[in-house]
């Protein structure tokens, strides 16, 4: 065999082999790039996950809060109005007319637990209605009810008691207040049939 025989039989054998272990090289390359390529896709498809999992729940979070937003400006509102409700219904019972107006005040001044002499505060508004011959005529033998000198400062209708050192507050505006609640109760069951 020539030596250029030979020569071209290294070079032909090297040039099989290079190309072998190109051809193989590549294939490694390509495993590797598909290995890596599938490695970040899984990366992703796990932080699309999370990152989903997290937008999730702070979506949970805040449409929370705003609900519980609105249903805070909705009870604040509707408190407004009951609240507004309550003072209608107050100045309603301070306009009746005389008899039913002192109806509802004999009805405070006989469920008052006083006993003795009992002075009633009013309103200047009372004047001409509170009289002192009402009073007498709904005293009893256990309760003396006498027109004070004094009047109430604030509140309109209803009457302060006061026997000695203790005092009832029956103004309509004190009744309101310490059964707000129940009225609010009350007015919010019509106001939802309405």
């Amino acid at each position: 065999m020539a030596l250029e025989d030979i020569l071209s039989r290294i070079r032909s054998d090297g040039e099989e082999r290079a190309a072998a272990i190109v051809a193989e090289g590549e294939r490694d390359r390509e495993l590797e790039l598909q290995e890596y390529r599938e490695h970040l896709e899984k990366r992703f498809r796990e932080e699309l996950r999370r990152l989903s999992d997290r937008a999730e729940e702070h979506g949970k979070r805040m449409r929370f809060h705003v609900r519980k937003e609105i249903e805070r400006e909705i009870a604040n509102a509707r408190r407004a109005v009951m609240d507004e409700a309550i003072e209608a219904a107050i100045l309603r019972l301070v306009g009746l007319e005389d008899e039913r107006y002192l109806a509802i005040v004999s009805n405070l001044l006989e469920k008052a637990d006083l006993e003795g002499r009992i002075e009633v505060l009013i309103s200047p508004s009372d004047e001409r209605r509170i009289t002192p011959s009402f009073l007498d005529r709904n005293s009893t033998s256990g309760k003396t009810f006498v027109l004070s000198d004094d009047r109430l400062r604030e509140g309109a209708g209803g009457v302060l008691l006061k026997a000695g050192r203790i005092s009832v507050n029956a103004t309509f505006e004190m009744i309101a207040r310490l059964c707000h609640e129940e009225l609010v109760m009350s007015l919010a069951g019509h106001i939802g049939e309405g």
